[in-house]
């Protein structure tokens, strides 16, 4: 029986512990997580196309905009542009520094490994635990706010159907939501896969959404469109709040509309 050398078996132990299996990630990512020292262990199941899918989807620009005109339309027109305009420059920043990072350290910890990685030993551990419980919580309280968003949408379907002779009371808004969040749970936790191909299906209809809205809106509204001094300098104040605090209410629409930056860097 032939023996092997000491060179060869930390060569082979060494080999194993960077193997991983074929269904979860090729070699080249196996190979970029072990240089960082992390082990590749969640399996791969999206494409680049599908791993935008969902970030582009969470945000749902048209339905997320719709769901807090509340917000922005008590600041008046120049509260909505510039919340907008204001607001996306800053998470635009936000976004280059994550892409940055997402890049060169693509691991599915993203945002607490990231910290974990770049802070000072003494206060890392703290810091990671802020971070991914503070992140979690997010997604959390995104998730329940996306469902109830759509719950009110879907039940407001069936008070014009009814032409406002019905009103859902609370008990029944609130069913329908604890149902939106149970069959979210159940489909993210056990078709992914499919999940993962209906990303792109989902992403073309909010372009085509997005589109048709750009295209439609300036058509139909031809004869009643401001001009240029009433959209950009005219500040309204529609609540008991000061003015201030009211434009500032109106970023409250992009920020949650423009959310989910991180969601995809939990697919990797």
């Amino acid at each position: 029986m032939s023996e092997t050398s000491p060179v060869g078996e930390e060569k082979h132990r060494r080999a194993s512990q960077t193997a991983v299996d074929a269904g979860l990630a090729n070699a080249d990512d196996a190979a970029m997580l072990a240089k960082l020292g992390y082990k590749q262990e969640l399996r791969r199941n999206f494409t680049m196309i599908e791993v935008f899918g969902i970030a582009f989807s969470i945000m749902g620009l048209l339905p997320s905009i719709a769901s807090t005109l509340a917000y922005s339309i008590p600041s008046g027109p120049a509260g909505m542009v510039w919340s907008w305009f204001l607001a996306s420059m800053f998470i635009f920043v936000v976004g280059l520094a994550m892409a940055d990072l997402g890049s060169a350290m693509p691991t599915s910890g993203g945002l607490y490994w990231w910290t974990h990685f770049f802070a000072s030993p003494k206060t890392r551990n703290a810091l990671s635990f802020l971070v991914g419980y503070s992140n979690t919580l997010g997604l959390v309280g995104g998730l329940c706010s996306i469902d109830y968003g759509f719950a009110l949408m879907l039940l407001s379907v069936v008070v014009i159907a009814k032409d406002g002779e019905w009103a859902p009371s609370n008990g029944i808004i609130y069913a329908v939501f604890l149902g939106c969040v149970i069959c979210h749970g159940i489909l993210a936790s056990t078709m992914s896969k499919i999940m993962g191909k209906l990303q792109t299906v989902f992403v073309v209809m909010n372009f085509i959404l997005i589109f048709a809205t750009i295209i439609a809106l300036p058509i139909g509204r031809a004869s009643q469109r401001n001009d240029a001094e009433y959209i950009f300098t005219r500040v309204s104040n529609l609540t008991a709040w000061p003015t201030g605090w009211t434009f500032m209410l109106a970023w409250l629409s992009p920020i949650w509309t423009i959310g989910g930056k991180s969601s995809k860097l939990s697919t990797y």
